[in-house]
């Protein structure tokens, strides 16, 4: 299944469960999704399960600052607007991080910046 497929994609719910199964240290490229829309918004690396969990406060967090949400105002403003179960996730685990970065940019590429007109809140090509 592919990382962009949305019909392989975990609520935050399954995706906490699925997470807290992995090593503390991985590899790993992954795809937020906004699941109402089934469309991603934010395609990045892991290095720690940790980083992949982080992600899944945007589902009902409201107050203060959501992981580092604060320095893209946009991205910010998308997932304070949302009501909890919005947010989904699909990840990969690689063996080398060289692998999980080309995923990473393969999937910026494809789905492309908003600023260019695509539909991920990313900031730059390199998640």
């Amino acid at each position: 299944m592919e990382l962009d497929d949305p019909s392989g994609m975990l609520s935050a719910d399954e995706a906490k469960a699925a997470i807290a199964a992995l090593p503390d240290r991985i590899l790993a490229c992954y795809v937020l999704w906004d699941r109402s829309l089934a469309i991603p918004i934010y395609v990045g690396t892991a290095r720690y399960r940790s980083r992949l969990a982080a992600h899944l406060k945007k589902d009902d967090l409201r107050d203060g600052k959501i992981g580092h949400t604060h320095v893209n105002p946009d991205f910010y403003a998308h997932v304070v607007m949302q009501k909890p179960g919005w947010l989904g996730l699909t990840y990969r685990l690689y063996d080398t991080e060289a692998e999980a970065r080309e995923s990473e940019r393969a999937l910026i590429a494809k789905h492309r910046l908003r600023s260019t007109g695509g539909s991920l809140f990313n900031r730059r090509m390199a998640g």
